[in-house]
């Protein structure tokens, strides 16, 4: 698929539609010569299966700037591909139900998962914006209205408390492991990738996390949030403040209505089996204990919140 990609396919909608217009037309025509042909064609549906992997994390790369009627509509097509591909795996082979699991769920062994280290261009990289904090362990950082309607980025976060308070414009994190971080309400967008062990609040119009596993959110998310390439995370409902947090909102002029419950995960396209790689808690974290206890066991100093 890299000859269909270029760094302008991930920051601009009519060249992502052209892009993936085309290479769902390739795939079909693939699928097509597949149903013509009752020969035994298991390498060439792993083929397929793959290029349907690779359009998929196309797809998620590109959400920032789409709206969510394309998202749903590129999602629906992706969702017809799979179906097809399965019927054809299964009515050649009946007795060995090779490629996409029952219920439409995308089989993501590591044998068809698309190598996104040997082609950056299947990721979003993370890139230095207006404010950009990379490289820090074990510290306590308080941003401010400094970061008003700027795009903020964190790199590379070990064993820290990161608060931000004010309206940023979006907010980037990559790398993050063992952290606690809170937001304010941000204008656009929240993008999480490659985050371990970690607990975020944030509020924003659309939220996509990527790669990542063992971690808690508490959202207040206009959008339906996104997810993909991810394990064991769990939503609540947002319940971070700070003294001018309501003016902040204001500024920020995101709706009232909060849809942490409505969570599309990118690597399960059952629309009957609930995700196992996600769940809804109801319990709200006190954020002040979390906290102390990361404080202590790090050695870090908050007397600056």
């Amino acid at each position: 698929m890299s000859n269909y990609l270029n760094k302008e396919s991930i920051c601009d909608p009519d060249i992502f539609s052209r892009t993936f217009e085309n290479k769902v037309a390739d795939i079909n025509n693939q699928i097509l010569l597949l149903s013509k042909n009752n020969n035994e064609n298991e390498k060439k549906i792993k083929n397929v299966k793959y290029s349907i992997q690779e359009i998929q994390h196309f797809l998620t790369n590109s959400t920032l700037f789409l709206t969510d009627y394309k998202i749903n509509s590129c999602q629906t097509i992706i969702k017809k591909m799979v179906n097809d591909c399965d019927k054809i795996s299964v009515a050649q082979n009946p007795k060995k139900r090779f490629g996409f699991k029952k219920k439409n769920v995308v089989d993501l062994s590591e044998e068809t998962q698309p190598k996104h280290d040997s082609n950056p261009e299947f990721r979003i990289m993370p890139s230095l914006s207006e404010s950009t904090i990379i490289n820090k362990r074990c510290e306590f950082i308080l941003l401010q209205n400094e970061i008003n309607n700027k795009d903020i980025s964190l790199l590379n976060i070990e064993n820290c408390i990161i608060e931000i308070r004010g309206v940023p414009g979006s907010i980037q994190f990559n790398n993050i492991k063992n952290c606690i971080i809170l937001a304010g309400p941000v204008f656009r967008a929240v993008f999480v990738e490659f985050a371990v062990n970690s607990s975020f609040a944030v509020a924003c119009q659309q939220l996509r996390i990527h790669s990542s596993c063992n971690c808690s959110l508490a959202i207040h998310v206009t959008a339906r949030a996104i997810i993909e390439d991810c394990k064991d995370i769990a939503f609540s409902k947002y319940n971070y403040t700070y003294e001018s947090i309501e003016n902040d909102f204001l500024k920020s002029d995101l709706p009232s209505r909060n849809n942490y419950r409505d969570i599309a995960d990118f690597n399960w396209l059952s629309s009957e089996i609930p995700s196992p790689n996600w769940s809804i808690v109801e319990a709200s974290c006190d954020w002040a204990l979390a906290k102390q206890a990361l404080a202590k066991e790090n050695n870090i100093n908050l007397k600056c919140s």
